[in-house]
């Protein structure tokens, strides 16, 4: 704010004497310099001396300004005292500067107040406020030219009057007759989204527009609907401008407000971008310790540990290196990793011992290490043994209970004692202090729900979670398993309206095939084909991190065409195509070739490919589930029921052709089959061949 002001101050000539028309006057409005230089002379000597030291000052020769006065004797002169200042701030002379103004009796009242204003504007870029306030005259400013009014406001900014300094450049950036510079400088330190977009709407000049988009992109940055376009704004600017002096800070501002609002695996992927343009952050302490907790949020042990090791090593504050190391033991603690989680504690005590992480761990050394313990005994599957210690640490340490409440409920789980643990866990979702506790609480109930088939609980649950934590990394794939339980619940238009609020809020975060997936079947489930087809097409071009998600919707998006078949049979040749796709596209487990041949058969049947549809039957679904069984595959319940389903079709359609020899052998190999229908197939079998087939 002060580098602005100073910029706003030493860009404003100072002002002479109007005479009559003259070259060097003509040459020195329409910028050239040196011929205005030339014809100084032909000025009565004050006037063009003035001339010339404004044409150096316009090309930024200032040590010609001082070789001038020098030259002529009149480094004393009042009367070219503020080009001598002027002059030496530019060349950092500062103090000097000040010196010359605060010395000098100027001949005018005009120049006095200019002079003062600019040791003002100097004393606050060098940091001395009580002194700039003590020679301000605020008053004076205020009734002075732009760049005096904005001094006055600076002044009134640094003495704590905030209100009357907003409102001083509220009022000049909204004054078409300020300069363009003086507008924009101000609009920006009003920071006020509705001043600055006006401004924006009449500026001229690249390097100002882009100061303020950047800066309203900031803003909108707390706006979801708006995130998506102020973060391309500011990747742009890092990717086109990453010199200007406003973009790595926004860049910087941008990723921590992405892991601020949830936006973990976005935060992350911009401080790797951030130390990629500007290799120097690799050195920067508070931007590896940013990126350290936006891999931890995402479970990215590793990458945390990696960030964390570097802020503490470029940290040169004790405090903050302190903070670091102890995040770092948090992390290895969170991962499991109790040994090496200790080992850093007792290094933050020893290294650290006077700072409040130091202090706070000599009293809670003893407690990490009960909670290291008792987290081994819970993943060792000794339950009691680890609820004591937990139940013991409550006690000793009441800050920490609500915590410990959280692991109780996870050991009682574990016990089988599922009433308790969801009693528990309700208590803590509801009453608990420890915001984390609390919301780690919600989230179990709310895959507990969806383990017992509880579609309507689960789905509030998820959803209730995904609202109150959307910070949280969990957050976004809350929201899809609340879609699924809603679409297990027959709930399909909350379906669809949950997986839609996944994809708007958090349209970054890994997971998006599946939102796309459940929102398909929810489609598909209301014959709203097409629009399911243009969903499924999304999730299925998804990253291959997404295999599964890929897969279902591929198979789904078949089923669409085969189901649009029914109203147009052309259909069920892209049905057929779509099946072959999935074939031919993934690995297959054989249950899943199964169910997919399954369906390719009932395809070219519905085509009146019979001859094709028979063989597709039995070669592909039935011969295939009995040589599987025989080579020792195993098949899901999915796979079972197409081979039973399969078999019978099969033999009703030979029996319905006279052919029942070859019926009979269909269902004696669903009768010799693990299934629960080889009952059945022996039924059939018994009335094929005492006089008929009965279905």
């Amino acid at each position: 704010m002060r580098n602005v002001l100073l910029l706003v101050l030493l860009s404003a000539a100072p002002v002479w004497a109007n005479t009559d028309v003259s070259v060097a006057r003509a040459a020195l409005r329409d910028g050239l310099w040196s011929i205005a230089r030339q014809h100084a002379a032909e000025l009565p000597q004050d006037e063009g001396r003035l001339v010339t030291l404004e044409s150096y000052a316009k090309e930024s020769k200032w040590s010609d300004i001082l070789s001038s006065l020098e030259k002529w004797g009149c480094l004393q002169s009042p009367q070219y005292a503020i080009y001598q200042a002027y002059a030496l701030a530019q060349m950092k002379r500062v103090d000097e500067a000040i010196h010359v103004l605060g010395n000098t009796t100027f001949p005018t009242e005009k120049e006095q107040k200019r002079a003062m204003a600019l040791q003002v504007a100097l004393l606050l870029k060098q940091g001395r406020a009580k002194e700039a306030l003590a020679r301000s005259d605020k008053a004076a400013l205020e009734k002075g030219d732009f760049e005096e009014q904005f001094l006055a406001a600076q002044a009134a900014y640094t003495n704590g009057e905030t209100n009357q300094a907003v409102a001083i450049w509220r009022a000049e950036a909204q004054n078409p007759a300020a300069p363009e510079s003086l507008r924009v400088n101000a609009a920006l330190l009003t920071d006020d989204r509705a001043v600055m977009t006006n401004v924006l709407a009449h500026v001229n000049q690249d390097a100002a527009r882009n100061q303020l988009q950047i800066r309203l992109a900031l803003h909108d940055l707390s706006d979801s609907n708006k995130w998506t376009l102020a973060a391309g704004v500011i990747r742009e600017a890092a990717r086109q401008q990453p010199d200007r002096a406003d973009v790595q800070p926004a860049f910087l501002s941008y990723a921590r407000a992405a892991l601020l609002a949830g936006r973990a695996e976005e935060s992350v992927e911009a401080y790797r971008n951030a130390l990629e343009i500007w290799p120097s952050l690799a050195q920067n302490a508070s931007v590896q310790e940013a990126r350290g907790w936006a891999s931890r949020r995402l479970g990215r042990v590793d990458e945390a540990l990696d960030a964390y090791l570097s802020a503490e090593k470029s940290a040169t504050n004790v405090l903050q290196r302190a903070n670091i190391a102890l995040a770092r033991g948090d992390t290895l603690a969170e991962a499991g990793r109790a040994d090496e989680a200790m080992a850093c504690y007792r290094l933050v005590l020893s290294q650290y011992p006077e700072t409040p992480a130091g202090k706070k761990l000599a009293v809670l050394l003893k407690h990490k290490e009960m909670e290291v313990r008792g987290r081994e005994l819970y993943r060792a599957f000794q339950f009691d043994a680890a609820r004591r210690i937990f139940g013991e640490l409550a006690k000793e340490d009441p800050s920490c209970a609500d915590k410990m409440a959280y692991l109780d409920v996870l050991c009682l789980y574990g016990l089988n004692r599922d009433a308790e643990a969801v009693a528990k866990a309700q208590t803590l979702s509801l009453h608990a202090k420890d915001a984390l506790a609390r919301l780690k609480a919600l989230h179990w109930l709310a895959k507990y729900a969806y383990s017992q088939a509880r579609w309507k609980d689960a789905s509030a649950l998820f959803e209730d979670y995904a609202k109150e934590s959307p910070a949280s990394a969990d957050a976004p794939a809350a929201l899809i398993w609340a879609a699924r339980a809603a679409y297990a619940e027959g709930d399909f238009e909350h379906a669809i309206k949950l997986s839609t609020w996944r994809l708007k809020e958090w349209p970054n975060a890994p997971g998006r095939a599946s939102a796309y997936v459940v929102q398909g079947e929810a489609l598909i489930a209301l014959a709203r084909f097409e629009e399911a087809i243009l969903v499924l097409d999304r999730a299925s071009g998804s990253p291959s991190e997404a295999l599964g998600e890929r897969r279902a919707a591929r198979m789904l998006k078949a089923d669409a065409l085969f189901a649009m078949g029914a109203d147009n049979p052309a259909r069920y040749e892209e049905a057929l195509l779509a099946y072959h796709m999935v074939v031919q596209g993934e690995v297959l487990t054989p249950s899943r070739r199964l169910v997919v041949s399954y369906k390719i058969a009932r395809t070219l049947e519905k085509m009146g490919r019979l001859d094709a549809a028979r063989d597709e039957y039995y070669t592909s679904v039935i011969l295939a589930y009995r040589s599987g069984r025989l080579n020792g595959e195993t098949f899901d319940d999915a796979a079972r029921a197409v081979f039973v389903k399969a078999a019978f079709h099969l033999a009703q359609d030979f029996e319905q052709r006279g052919l029942k020899m070859q019926a009979e052998r269909i269902l004696e190999l669903v009768a010799a089959s693990d299934v629960p229908a080889a009952a059945e197939a022996e039924r059939r079998i018994d009335r094929l061949q005492t006089g008929g087939f009965q279905p």
